[in-house]
């Protein structure tokens, strides 16, 4: 497959890594508390230079979390400056991250979490 092909479809160098982050509550909450910790979570990962995808019911949650792809300006030969979208991918780092926090946060009632392996994101 050529170069071309594969960045229109996500493949080889071009993928983009993330994790699945899957769990249940300990018991039903309220959907206050449900917009509470969805809240800080997103503000969690926002912080760590990560995005979020996914949602919850008032027994479980599932996410998807990536990387943010960040933008580079590059100066070239002519002294113009171009931008350039940088790949980032997830990390076991990031990985560790997601489920030291959801164990460390006493507000959330959660009672299993689950975090799984780096995967395509557009697969």
């Amino acid at each position: 497959m050529t170069k071309r092909m594969r960045k229109k479809k996500h493949k080889g160098e071009f993928n983009h890594l993330g994790f699945d982050v899957h769990g249940t509550f300990d018991a039903p909450i309220t959907w206050q508390q449900i917009d509470d910790v969805v809240d800080s979570f997103i503000d969690f990962v926002e912080g760590h230079g990560m995005q979020v995808g996914g949602g919850c019911c008032q027994t479980s949650f599932g996410f998807f979390v990536t990387a943010v792809r960040r933008i580079e300006r590059l100066k070239t030969w002519h002294r113009h400056w171009e931008r350039r979208l940088a790949d980032q991918h997830a990390t076991e780092a990031h990985q560790r991250a997601v489920l030291d926090w959801f164990r460390a946060t006493p507000t959330a009632k959660v009672a299993t979490v689950t975090v799984g392996p780096l995967k395509g994101s557009w697969t």
